[in-house]
């Protein structure tokens, strides 16, 4: 709690706004935009929309149509591409700040958490002693009932340990 309150403080000086500017230039650019373009990545291509459209059904009841699956696939990484490269673009051409070390924070702002995330995935291994990969059971072709227990269960799947 102090550390975060310590660290309020310097919204609270007359460089608060260049600070809000910033965070905001640089994390919902930058950030914000690749996770969400990772996670359509993850659903359309790594899981599989066919195979996430299973698990809903199991899990909730939902029957997903095609649109949804095209949405997936093409249409959400599309565009978010498109608006993730037009921020990269606008963030690169008229900085939200002028001075170069804080546009150095910024940079690290947007690029460490990214960068840990890709070294996780590259380094995790998972309980076979393989790579970790999130759609390694669908692309097997393990039943739904085998991947439901792999990830712990849920929705009647009977978790495994």
């Amino acid at each position: 709690c102090s550390c975060c309150c310590l660290l309020g403080l310097l919204f609270c000086r007359s460089s608060g706004s260049d600070w809000v500017d910033l965070i905001d230039g640089f994390t919902s650019n930058m950030l914000l935009t690749t996770v969400g373009l990772g996670e359509y990545l993850l659903v359309g291509w790594i899981i599989g929309g066919r195979d996430f459209a299973v698990l809903m059904q199991h899990r909730l009841g939902w029957t997903l149509t095609s649109f949804w699956l095209l949405s997936w696939r093409m249409i959400g990484p599309i565009a978010l591409s498109i608006l993730m490269l037009a921020g990269w673009h606008a963030t690169v051409m008229n900085p939200p700040v002028s001075e170069p070390w804080a546009l150095a924070i910024g940079w690290m702002m947007a690029g460490v958490p990214l960068s840990v995330a890709l070294v996780i995935y590259l380094t995790v291994q998972d309980h076979d002693g393989g790579s970790f990969s999130l759609g390694g059971c669908v692309r097997r072709g393990r039943p739904e009932k085998e991947l439901l227990e792999r990830r712990g269960g849920g929705g009647g799947g009977g978790g495994a340990a």
